[in-house]
């Protein structure tokens, strides 16, 4: 049986497509569940074969790349049990690369010389390492009750995600150690227009535009990717905070529009030469980061987030005008021309069901990130957010990612993979059997080839690491002249930053996958939606093979 868009709707809205009904049946967790699990249950394809079930699949490729996003939140890589846990878990989850977050306010979930240890982590415990171990062990065939079906799955390969400019949050009470960026070089944060270095949330950031910060940031990556093995890593965070133009008013980045254009006072949001200031700094982190990866490994693969926040443009030539670009200075688009990056990962993260989200959102997004590709030639995947949708609605954005024509998914997150959790199980099982089983695998993107002409000079690279900090610090990245670096504020911008309660997990903290970096209340961080609990107990007495 063929299982497409229409027949799966059908499946779960089967008394009418009215408005009206859909409304009512949306409202009812309990039925929800139940039609969940009865339509897995008629329309798995028993070959695991999806080239029939995917609208467009003739158009699409023929393999497909399937990521998970393991977060940093709530301690769960934290000591070597609950990291035990999760890779246990991952063995039987159909996913054949894994994105670990190594780094949430300018710390480090790996042994690092140059920056502070995540606090909670023992000095004695290395979480990347031990997750680059176990993850690409041989995966072992699930038993009949597992929720995955990944067997075929011989090895994953585990990027990095390194958020580079969130440092801090000052609504944690606990601070961090006098040698941690945002206190020792408080100078180097950021300031919005009002000059302020908080976002709304709390958090402050790195000033792209100062050679100091790029010079820090880049020994970080090379020590990060010159001590571990990693397949690759991906860049995110790399734009201005809040995406509303009014961020990256560091006294440095002020003086230097001056001096360009000859004003006075500061500018405006909407200023030309300020926007392209900005937006060049960030343009040049990415040069610098991407330099220093390969210049500690050359076969490192470089991945870099996308901002698909708003509107998506109706044609690559509208792209100035979306709030990545204008907004965040984003210019990832640029970045693909470019080809600064083996590949894009576009955050497209969208819920289907909100009255505030437009249901074409995502489709419109995916429809010009396959756009991009066909004229850039640089691949993409697509970022799926499950802690906004529901399982049956992931399960529909995953499946029209591939009829797009795209290069693979990157679901976030193992922590909350669905808003619906008691349909764990069967979400993954029903992933397993379609839009990644094993037979739609292929191998992840390797390494961009780096023409010689375009290497940099052996004589211009940056230094090998070395042990202490005071080593690395005359590596070099490509600078932006003659900027005044001003004096340090007060001690009370400096700010605290990283609390956690005895347990180990964090107070407050947030982490996005889009790599933007914003925070949520605790309470939507644990929201769990449930179907009632004596349906829940009928549908595992009718179909216990599932539960």
């Amino acid at each position: 049986m063929s299982l497409n868009n229409d027949s799966i709707e059908t499946a779960f809205y089967p008394m009418s497509r009215s408005h009206a009904h859909r409304a009512v049946l949306r409202s009812s967790r309990m039925c929800r569940a139940a039609l969940f699990v009865l339509s897995i249950l008629l329309f798995i394809p028993s070959s695991g074969s999806t080239q029939d079930s995917v609208p467009g699949a003739a158009d699409a490729p023929q393999a497909f790349t399937g990521a998970i996003v393991l977060d940093a939140i709530s301690g769960q890589f934290r000591d070597d049990i609950r990291a035990g846990r999760m890779i246990d878990e991952l063995g039987g989850l159909p996913f054949n690369s894994v994105i670990v977050q190594v780094r949430v306010y300018a710390d480090a979930y790996y042994n690092s010389d140059l920056v502070p240890r995540a606090l909670g982590i023992s000095e004695s415990f290395d979480p990347l390492d031990r997750l680059l171990k176990g993850l690409r062990r041989k995966s072992a065939k699930p038993d009949s009750g597992s929720s995955g079906l990944a067997s075929g799955i011989e090895s994953r390969s585990v990027y990095v995600w390194f958020d580079a400019f969130r440092v801090a949050n000052v609504n944690r009470p606990v601070p961090v150690g006098e040698t941690h960026v945002s206190v020792a070089h408080a100078d180097w944060l950021t300031r919005n227009a009002d000059l302020d270095t908080e976002d709304a949330g709390g958090n402050q950031y790195l000033e792209p535009g100062l050679d100091e910060v790029q010079r820090h940031l880049s020994a970080v990556v090379r020590e990060l990717i010159g001590r571990y093995p990693v397949d690759g890593i991906i860049f995110g965070g790399l734009e201005y905070p809040e995406g509303d133009s009014r961020w990256g008013y560091h006294p440095a980045m002020i003086r230097a529009w001056r001096e360009k254009t000859g004003s006075r006072g500061q500018p405006e949001p909407d200023d030309a030469v300020w926007s392209e200031m900005r937006r060049e700094n960030i343009n040049r982190t990415l040069r610098n980061l991407t330099r220093a990866a390969r210049d500690a490994r050359k076969d490192v693969t470089i991945g870099v987030f996308a901002s698909a926040e708003g509107d998506a443009p109706a044609s690559l030539d509208g792209f100035s005008e979306t709030v990545a670009y204008r907004g965040a200075h984003q210019d990832w688009l640029g970045w693909m021309k470019a080809e600064e990056a083996d590949f894009i990962l576009v955050s497209n993260h969208h819920a289907e069901s909100s009255p505030s989200e437009k249901r074409g959102s995502f489709d419109s997004w995916n429809a010009f990130a396959a756009e991009a590709v066909q004229s850039t030639g640089v691949e993409a995947i697509i970022g799926v957010a499950g802690s906004l949708n529901i399982s049956l609605d992931v399960l529909n954005q995953i499946r029209r990612t591939r009829g797009a024509g795209l290069s693979g998914v990157a679901l976030s997150s193992y922590r909350e993979p669905i808003q619906d959790s008691t349909a764990r199980k069967v979400f993954f099982r029903a992933l397993a059997k379609t839009e990644l089983a094993p037979d739609a695998f292929r191998l992840p993107f390797p390494a961009r080839e780096v023409a010689a002409e375009t290497q940099p000079d052996p004589a211009d690279a940056f230094p090998p690491v070395r042990e202490k900090p005071s080593d690395v610090a005359t590596a070099e990245p490509e600078a932006m002249p003659d900027l005044e670096i001003p004096p340090p504020p007060t001690a009370d911008s400096a700010g605290a930053v990283e609390i956690e309660i005895a347990s180990g997990s964090m107070v407050g903290d947030s982490e996005d996958p889009s790599g933007r970096g914003g925070s949520d209340s605790d309470s939507e961080q644990s929201r769990v939606i449930e179907p009632d609990a004596e349906a829940m107990q009928i549908l595992k007495r009718r179909f216990p093979n599932i539960f």
